[in-house]
């Protein structure tokens, strides 16, 4: 790997670590071990995110105009660490929803900052991005299943939090390490973190429809996955972690070359229809899942829908906008996508709790077929890819 490369590849490792932890478990360590209802889980998932949006750009607009994202990076990490701590202390509903609204307003800009010093690096060093972010999905893998191994053995009470703090301190560590980006003179006037300009792109607000409709869509019910699988197909944590590698490892293989060798061929378009239709295929097998080794099977396609969509939507937005502009594009994009992930998160707690877990699913399958029919009468992503040189290739 090239010089730095490593270190951004441990720190993806370790923040994805971190971040699938209460995406696969907390719900159902509020559940079973705090005894939260389903519409409780519901305005956990939704409330707590839903007061940082209005935050959410604001780090990037200042990401942008001070140019201090690294600085930036390591005050969320330090503030989430701190605040996870916070959390695991709580066993009354509102107090560990206030704690929740924190910690998502810290962890909110950590993902678009962080791409934001990933990008600028890959254009400088000729790397790529899906390599440096594949360290993520195998980080996501190995935690997911040594916690759901280790909470069959221990409990959960005494894993998850403990975990959770070790891979987000890691995570901080190596942000130390991350490079500084310097601030470079364009070539033609361009006003730094200017929202205006961005809003009034159709290509930017199409990539941020269909990022909310289709890419957040599977972050906001899977807190329910856990749920799914232990209460209504009657697994145990053990099959979550299983679930969980049929999600990550394929998903880490395929990021390895998708950036390098896919996405440059098939473009924009291909990569985005194959995404949705991997998405409709896994949100019908987990609708009419009987037991859940069937429902391993669609887990099995996320790894097409992540590679495509998640390197997919930095590449497009490295396309479409300003380098200037950048982190406030993607802190813009995420503040949307998280009010999306706040009402996925609240109407899965109340499907869940009055129809049951399986018709998440169809709901899902439902919203993703519209998604589909957005794309295939779109002309907005018949753009031709470029590599971080900036040439051109025939996709």
């Amino acid at each position: 790997m090239k010089k730095r490369n490593w270190v951004f590849f441990l720190f993806y490792f370790f923040y994805e670590a971190g971040i699938v932890l209460p995406g696969t478990y907390q719900n159902v360590y509020f559940e079973r071990i705090l005894g939260f209802s389903g519409t409780q889980l519901g305005l956990f998932s939704g409330i707590s995110i839903l007061l940082s949006v209005i935050l959410i750009p604001v780090w990037g607009m200042i990401g942008d105009r001070s140019g201090r994202y690294k600085g930036l990076l390591v005050t969320f990490f330090a503030s989430w660490l701190f605040l996870i701590f916070l959390l695991s202390r709580q066993t009354v509903f509102l107090a560990a929803l206030l704690v929740g609204i924190l910690i998502e307003a810290a962890r909110c800009g950590c993902n678009p900052i962080a791409d934001t010093i990933t990008v600028d690096h890959m254009s400088k060093s000729g790397g790529n991005f899906s390599t440096l972010r594949a360290g993520g999905s195998i980080g996501a893998m190995l935690s997911a299943m040594t916690c759901g191994i280790l909470a069959k053995t221990f409990g959960l009470e005494k894993v998850f939090f403990p975990g959770y703090m070790m891979m987000i301190g890691s995570a901080l560590l190596l942000v130390l390490l991350l490079p500084r980006v310097k601030r470079e003179t364009p070539q033609k006037e361009v006003r730094r973190g200017d929202l205006k300009t961005l809003v009034r792109n159709r290509r930017f607000l199409f990539l941020m429809a269909v990022t909310l409709l289709s890419t957040i869509l599977p972050d906001g019910i899977n807190p329910y996955t856990g749920n799914h699988l232990i209460s209504t197909l009657h697994g145990n944590e053990v099959i979550v972690s299983i679930n969980s590698i049929c999600q990550m490892l394929p998903e880490f293989i395929l990021m390895l070359v998708f950036g390098v060798k896919v996405l440059p061929k098939i473009g924009f378009r291909k990569a985005y229809l194959l995404a949705v239709m991997m998405q409709m295929f896994r949100f019908a097998v987990y609708f009419f899942a009987p037991n859940p080794y069937v429902f391993m099977i669609g887990t099995l396609t996320h790894m097409f829908t992540f590679a495509c969509l998640s390197t997919g939507n930095v590449m497009f937005l490295r396309h479409i906008v300003p380098k200037e502009n950048f982190a406030t594009a993607a802190t813009l994009m995420f503040s949307v996508n998280t009010l999306g992930r706040a009402a996925y998160g609240y109407l899965g707690g109340v499907v869940y709790q009055y129809l049951g877990s399986r018709w998440i699913y169809l709901f899902a399958f439902l919203l993703v077929t519209a998604v589909m029919i957005l794309e295939l009468r779109t002309s907005f992503l018949d753009i031709p890819y470029r590599d971080p040189s900036g040439e051109p290739k025939r996709a």
